[in-house]
């Protein structure tokens, strides 16, 4: 299947890009928009979407169908592919199923952890990345978004998903940052090497300080109610803007699998306009 014919399937809806429409121009303030952009972005990945996907307002497609849009491993990530783990490594088709999912107008990106995505602005990308010790990186060109969700808030990853950004024509003008910091003394992650733990970590790197979001996330061990994080954080990305809002969560069994279930209202919830 080709992209073409992708894009003429597509082409048959526009209720959902319709609704995007409606929530990126309508005349609301930023929190109202938020919360649109938010609920829109959880239907389109929510599995009442399989309707959506049935009547072709939305297409799951796979990664090697897309011209221009590529996807990477950071550092110390394992993939099918192999290579040298010590740097970032482009994923290749069979390393799959890497699916996103598209709709007439627009292209839809999870970003797992570890993991970073380059997409042509033209086929105006949005990007869900969900964080607790992770952190997000987002660089803007004239014609490129790069987003890497880096594991952890890694050093080593954080300067060469910074590299690669610069590489690919990303001013460090441009480039945007939630980070999940700490008070600790200490913090390194499960790759064994030093976390960013601070907000001046990343402005050491050349990155705006009215550029850099932060949150902090803790994890309280229940052994009877089977623990429960506090501000888990979750991202979205548009072609203009970054927004990010936090939540608590408990760890709970549904449907015979262990998922983090929300126990709080949103909070925290901020954004900044992206330009390149």
């Amino acid at each position: 299947m080709s992209e073409k014919d992708i894009n003429s399937e597509t082409a048959k809806s526009s209720k959902v890009d319709g609704e995007f429409d409606f929530a990126e121009n309508e005349n609301i303030c930023d929190s109202e928009r938020l919360a649109l952009l938010r609920d829109l972005s959880d239907e389109v990945y929510d599995p009442s979407s399989l309707i959506r996907l049935r009547e072709k307002e939305i297409e799951e497609i796979n990664l090697g169908w897309l011209d221009g849009v590529s996807a990477y491993l950071l550092p110390d990530i394992p993939g099918k592919d192999g290579g040298d783990l010590e740097t970032i490594r482009e994923i290749q088709t069979k390393d799959g199923p890497q699916y996103v999912m598209k709709t007439a107008e627009r292209l839809f990106v999870k970003v797992n952890q570890g993991h970073m995505w380059k997409v042509p602005i033209e086929e105006n990308p949005y990007f869900r990345v969900g964080l607790s010790t992770c952190s997000v990186l987002v660089g803007k060109s004239n014609n490129t978004i790069i987003v890497a969700h880096v594991s952890y808030s890694d050093k080593e990853e954080t300067e060469q998903a910074i590299d690669f950004m610069e590489e690919n024509g990303v001013d460090k003008d441009n480039i945007f940052v939630v980070a999940s910091v700490s008070d600790a003394e200490e913090k390194s992650g499960d790759l064994g090497r030093p976390w960013l733990k601070k907000k001046e970590s990343y402005e050491n790197y050349g990155i705006k300080p009215e550029q850099i979001l932060t949150f902090e996330h803790h994890f309280e061990s229940d052994e009877k109610n089977g623990g429960k994080d506090s501000n888990l954080t979750e991202v979205l990305i548009t072609p203009s803007l970054l927004m990010k809002w936090s939540y608590d969560a408990r760890i709970s069994m549904v449907n015979g699998f262990m998922k983090n279930v929300r126990i709080s209202d949103f909070r925290d919830e901020e954004s900044l306009k992206m330009s390149a």
